[in-house]
């Protein structure tokens, strides 16, 4: 994206003179251990701190606005993306952010006793085995701190692209639709950071939707919807004809009544390196279950109730009394999401 890209080449060559002029030793713009980042959090925000007006500022706001401004309308109309890499690791955000998240109210999440023991090991991501890292509690939580302040970082420029819109007079005519790759754990349970698993923090991820005229602009709408439904939506919104076999859905009736009947469910999938044998992990959500099984239920399963357990500490899945319920949603996944390893190539090395 052009505004990751600026933004990653000219903060990392201006952190690079201000470590030089300072004589401290920089911290490299793409670590991506948790500890090392969080450890060295007083030489990054002493870095960053007098670079929020000359970079943060100018480039992650001014180039999304500068950018609306520039696009054009042509016959074609207003057509922008823009992409921003925060919150990604590591969390840098200008102090002011961290400062709205004091430290000795930020906690990390809580974890039942036990709650592991009914997991099968292979819901839990290779890459983070040991629980928080092996990190203790007090960085743990200034890793909370520093990505709250992201979040909140982004949020106010996600803000400066919206008042763009409002001053170019554009706002009336033009569908917004934001959303991120995927969830994020901050230490559930037990310990999971960062993403690759199939519990709801990593599976579910944020979608906003604003369309000119919707009664729905502005309302939280619980129903479970997809990423694949974007496409549908944006082309409904703006009269064209889709073609006819789309995996997704339009969301123009959610968008004009949030809080209507909405019986769809939702699949994520996710490939484990196993043992030599790579595994594909799939999962069905729908508006009060969670069920997953890896391959295919052979290597484990999983099954919530999120009327009950909205934090998925307790698994169902063998549990005889909730055998129909495992029965009708493991049906949801024929031509949805299938149990084994897909024949297109990819690359072990990197699941």
């Amino acid at each position: 994206m052009l505004v990751r890209r600026h933004l990653d080449e000219r903060l990392e060559r201006a952190r690079i003179w201000r470590a030089r002029e300072r004589g401290r030793v920089r911290v490299p713009l793409h670590a991506r251990k948790l500890g090392a980042v969080v450890a060295d959090r007083r030489r990054i925000l002493a870095v960053v701190r007098d670079l929020e007006e000359e970079i943060f500022h100018r480039l992650v706001g001014q180039v999304g606005g500068e950018h609306v401004s520039a696009e054009g309308f042509g016959s074609g109309g207003l057509r922008t993306r823009v992409g921003f890499f925060r919150p990604h690791t590591p969390y840098v955000a200008p102090k002011r952010y961290h400062d709205l998240y004091p430290l000795d109210r930020i906690h990390l999440p809580p974890t039942p006793p036990g709650d592991r023991d009914d997991i099968p090991p292979i819901a839990f991501a290779h890459n983070n085995a040991t629980p928080h890292y092996g990190l203790d509690e007090l960085t743990c939580r200034r890793a909370l701190q520093a990505y709250y302040a992201s979040v909140s970082f982004v949020d106010a420029q996600v803000g400066r692209l919206l008042d763009a819109l409002d001053r170019l007079q554009l706002s009336d005519q033009t569908l917004v639709v934001l959303w991120s790759d995927h969830g994020y754990h901050l230490g559930e349970h037990g310990g999971i950071w960062q993403k690759r698993t199939l519990f709801e923090q990593s599976a579910g991820a944020p979608l906003l939707i604003r369309k000119p005229g919707a009664a729905g602009n502005g309302v939280a709408c619980p129903a479970i919807v997809e990423f694949v439904d974007i496409y549908p939506t944006i082309a409904e919104t703006c009269g064209l004809t889709p073609p006819p076999a789309l995996s997704g859905r339009s969301l123009a009736p959610l968008l004009a009544n949030p809080g209507q009947s909405w019986p769809h469910a939702a699949f994520t999938q996710i490939l484990r390196p196993g043992d030599g044998r790579p595994v594909m992990g799939r999962t069905v959500r729908t508006d009060r279950w969670r069920y997953t099984e890896w391959y295919g239920g052979d290597t484990g399963a999983e099954l919530y109730d999120h009327t009950a357990d909205p934090g998925e500490f307790t698994n169902l899945a063998a549990d005889p009394g909730h055998a129909d319920s495992r029965r009708v949603l493991r049906q949801l996944f024929e031509g949805n999401a299938r149990a084994g390893v897909p024949e297109t190539p990819f690359e072990p090395k990197r699941l």
